[in-house]
């Protein structure tokens, strides 16, 4: 999907979208929507919050998007919620409550840039273990989970055409390892996603559907802003303390919406979908036109063969991370045979730079690593991205594995950090992303 560049109506300052064109609801769906609202306000708090902090994009009472362009009651791109007036206004009040939070946990779960993650990769990996990543299972799964919290909770009533089943999945449950489990199961005709397939449309028992990140906007995937994870965790934690203060958390609600601020998500998951976000894993170079177009006359780059440019590994030589060193470039390896970047840097550091190390085949990571570098003494970072700086380098990503304490320079750089923490929470970060790796 190309980006299209919003067009406004002359009455409001609201774009006008080419693909998922909005309708105006009439007099008596207005009713109903402020019904829906206020029933949601009252049933589930911390829904609300969620709703008005993260997904209020428009900044105005309606909150939501309507278009009979969906092929369904409900849609989500991650950052908005979509209903289909003819469809979404047939469900009883208590229905639509259920609809509303359930498209609400898609998005704190990041549904959507996840499954653009995959299906843009074309797998997905649990622990050691990967599978081609079917959209349209991924959405059964989410949807068993999603379904069994919100029945738990008694928020909304359950529609019985829905998914839920408990003897495939509860709210307990994390739907990476729902996916494998009942990978041999799934109904007929599911076909893994492919980059660039078009949106998976929904199957029996489902009445929402996902879309790529910034799709109900016109936009393509890869123009959206990275999301802020430290925002949603903050919203969740926000979303938590209303409920709870009102009276509203059920346990199930606090205990699903309780692992994102402590999440059970595989590290080598976390990590691979960072990387995949930040570097991605195609190139384009004009310097190598596209030879099917050339021929037409037609001026395109062709692909370089390199996803990313240059990707800096930060090591902290201190001696806290040696015993973490070879499984965490073993993981790094693979990734970045998947972006193919044209430079990788190994820099070992503690208080200042102890060697740096150019890697010409990320299969070399190995050898670099028996080399060991010197270090033992205090931990500093800011050596790291000076040493960048000198050189003139605008990485693409900088990957840091550390136990995270140490000094931090004053500002964050302008390209994207990912640290590989081993301490825990003990540890905190002022920029960046954080991977929490574990030492056991």
């Amino acid at each position: 999907m190309t980006s299209v560049a919003p067009r406004f109506t002359r009455s409001s300052n609201r774009p006008v979208r080419v693909n998922f064109p909005e309708v105006e609801l009439n007099s008596q769906q207005k009713r109903q929507w402020s019904e829906t609202l206020a029933a949601v306000n009252w049933i589930a708090p911390g829904f609300t919050h969620l709703l008005y902090t993260m997904l209020n994009k428009r900044d105005d009472s309606q909150v939501a998007c309507f278009t009979e362009a969906i092929p369904c009651a409900a849609a989500t791109d991650g950052s908005q919620l979509i209903f289909k007036p003819s469809e979404f206004f047939k469900l009883t009040l208590m229905e639509r409550v259920f609809a509303v939070c359930h498209e609400i946990s898609h998005c704190v779960g990041d549904h959507c840039g996840m499954g653009y993650t995959m299906k843009k990769r074309g797998e997905i990996y649990c622990g050691n273990k990967k599978l081609k990543y079917d959209p349209m299972h991924a959405n059964i799964v989410q949807d068993y989970i999603i379904n069994d919290m919100l029945i738990e909770s008694q928020f909304g009533t359950y529609n019985k055409a829905w998914l839920h089943d408990t003897n495939i999945a509860t709210y307990k449950d994390d739907w990476v390892e729902v996916y494998f489990k009942t990978w041999r199961k799934r109904p007929p005709g599911n076909q893994p996603g492919t980059p660039g397939s078009d949106q998976t449309p929904p199957g029996p028992g489902q009445f929402d559907q996902h879309l790529d990140p910034g799709t109900f906007d016109d936009k393509s995937p890869e123009d959206v802003a990275p999301r802020n994870e430290q925002e949603w965790q903050q919203a969740v934690a926000g979303a938590l303390a209303v409920a709870r203060a009102q009276g509203k958390c059920p346990a199930a609600f606090e205990a699903h919406f309780g692992e994102m601020l402590e999440p059970k998500v595989d590290w080598r998951e976390h990590l691979r979908a960072l990387v995949a976000r930040k570097v991605g894993s195609s190139g384009y170079d004009y310097r190598r036109p596209d030879r099917r177009l050339i021929v037409r006359d037609i001026g395109a780059p062709g692909r370089s063969g390199h996803g990313a440019g240059t990707v800096v590994l930060g090591i902290d030589t201190s001696g806290s991370v040696f015993d973490m060193l070879d499984v965490w470039l073993a993981e790094v390896s693979g990734i970045l045979e998947d972006v193919r970047p044209k430079q990788v840097f190994l820099v070992w550091c503690d208080a200042k730079v102890q060697r740096v190390d150019e890697v010409d085949d990320v299969s070399d990571l190995a050898w670099v690593r028996m080399k060991g570098a010197a270090g033992g003494g205090g931990t500093a970072f800011e050596p790291v991205f000076d040493w960048i700086e000198e050189e003139g380098l605008t990485p693409d990503c900088v990957l840091y594995l550390t136990d995270g304490f140490g000094s931090f320079p004053d500002e964050a750089p302008r390209y994207a950090v990912i640290w590989g923490n081993i301490s825990g929470p003990d540890a905190t970060y002022p920029f960046g992303e954080v991977v929490e790796v574990p030492t056991e």
